[in-house]
């Protein structure tokens, strides 16, 4: 299970479709008080914005045209559920390695690649790796 959490806009049809059904998958999970730690010690998921997370899916989804029929109707009390970071950058270089059609939204995007780029300076100043 995976919430990549960068714009919804940036997903193609598979990873949109694919990020909602996980997303409901997991709160399958935790409505049977199944464990997810290692998703959460992994960095896969931000249990306290499923919700957010579902609704800004399914907004790119019917903007696209595509039918919804599986709504939220009930999320665990969120003070049991702030838990979770994604890395937004690293979920987006993943998905551009990984995905062609991702990998395109996001290229069309040039101030999202900046933002990355300009993220990946700061990180390699902050680790030693790039000096002025």
């Amino acid at each position: 299970m995976r919430m990549w959490m960068i714009s919804p806009k940036y997903l193609c049809r598979q990873h949109l479709l694919g990020e909602h059904n996980e997303i409901h998958m997991l709160l399958g999970c935790l409505e049977k008080g199944k464990s997810v730690s290692g998703y959460i010690e992994k960095g896969l998921v931000e249990l306290h914005n499923i919700r957010v997370r579902h609704d800004s899916i399914v907004e790119e989804m019917i903007k696209r045209g595509y039918r919804h029929h599986t709504p939220i109707y009930s999320t665990p009390h969120p003070e049991t559920l702030s838990v979770g970071k994604v890395d937004l950058i690293q979920s987006a270089q993943e998905l551009m390695n990984r995905c062609s059609g991702c990998c395109l939204r996001i290229e069309s995007d040039a101030n999202l690649i900046i933002g990355m780029q300009l993220y990946d300076y700061i990180d390699g100043v902050i680790q030693g790796s790039v000096t002025n």
